[in-house]
């Protein structure tokens, strides 16, 4: 599995085109991902490899980002993905789930770079009281954890200051609260 420490460092599946035009789901992690790479590669791997929809073959990867975002993606080639072939990914991410103890489901997460430039996260009101005190400004830069296209996947969209994202509007509630 390919790990991307920034996206403007490097291409994302350059070697592979047909899967930077394809559709992404991303999971944010409750914990760094490197440390748990080994037992990622053993599920996310087979999975990948053995993936299809309607009896078909699904052209897939994955790959880890800034150490806590894993992001599959469904490439042009093959079948196209849709209920029980993304139900089939689900649970394949929730067995690396009750074999690690880390959270990758759970999408009510927001993930932000702190002032040292570390991936933080927090639940809406963790967030919110972030936002309160200070931690977080119109200008920290905020992941969308939201994106379903590979070709949004890039600086600007991905990560983006606050003031510039759907993250506004919680920013401007924990303001006024």
């Amino acid at each position: 599995m390919k790990t991307i420490s920034k996206i403007e460092d490097e291409g994302l599946w350059e070697d592979l085109p047909s899967l930077r035009v394809g559709r992404c789901w991303i999971f944010g992690a409750s914990d760094r991902l490197s440390k748990y790479e080994s037992q990622l590669d053993g599920i996310m791997l087979p999975f990948l490899n053995q993936w299809n929809a309607h009896g078909l073959g699904v052209e897939g990867a994955a790959a880890i980002l800034y150490d806590r975002f894993l992001v599959i993606v469904q490439g042009m080639g093959g079948e196209s993905v849709s209920g029980c072939s993304i139900d089939s990914m689900k649970n394949e991410l929730s067995r690396f789930e009750k074999a690690t103890q880390v959270n990758l489901l759970e999408g009510s997460r927001i993930y932000w770079l702190s002032s040292t430039g570390e991936v933080v996260c927090a639940d809406r009101e963790g967030f919110k009281q972030a936002c309160r005190n200070g931690e977080v400004t119109g200008e920290t830069e905020v992941f969308d954890t939201l994106i379903d296209q590979v070709a949004l996947l890039k600086p600007g969209r991905f990560l983006k200051p606050l003031k510039e994202s759907w993250h506004a509007r919680l920013y401007a509630a924990a303001q006024n609260s």
